[in-house]
């Protein structure tokens, strides 16, 4: 019993880690595309004034620029921002019930540790029930990221 509290209780933690990082990294991508729309806006106003000697280099501008502003809205994930915000904010809520619930196991093996265990995971189905519909990309760099942070937290968190 002890040894599927903790596996849950990690794989809980990892996945608020990885989604509130899947948030930040899709919060900065979206202000590096706005930045580059505005600097190509800006750009092509400059470029404008060079219409007659180098007309190729405002067309372009002006083409480049109008297919980031036609994209933006179709590419993936950024609409979902704030729900992956909203799942790792559920998912840390579940990871606390889950520590609380370690630490009275750890310190005596208690008759009620699989009902407890059982609701838990009702909850987590509840979560991930809520959250169904958004997807969510596998990104080898966060889970990495994710990893280490888990790592870093269970050493201070919980020292042997």
């Amino acid at each position: 019993m002890r040894e599927r509290f903790w596996k849950n209780l990690i794989n809980t933690k990892f996945q608020a880690y990885y989604y509130i990082d899947l948030a930040w990294l899709i919060e900065n991508g979206d202000r590096m595309i706005n930045f580059i729309i505005g600097f190509v806006s800006s750009a092509s106003i400059a470029a404008w004034a060079l219409w007659d000697n180098i007309p190729w280099l405002w067309a372009s501008i002006v083409v480049v620029s109008q297919i980031i502003i036609v994209a933006k809205p179709y590419l993936p994930f950024i609409k979902d921002v704030n729900t992956y915000i909203e799942y790792s904010y559920d998912l840390e809520r579940l990871y606390l019930e889950y520590e609380g619930h370690w630490h009275q196991l750890e310190k005596v093996d208690f008759d009620g540790a699989e009902e407890i265990f059982k609701k838990l995971r009702q909850s987590e189905l509840a979560i991930n029930e809520k959250f169904k519909k958004i997807q969510t990309p596998d990104l080898k760099i966060l889970s990495s990221a994710a990893r280490r942070k888990i790592d870093k937290f269970v050493e201070i968190q919980f020292p042997t």
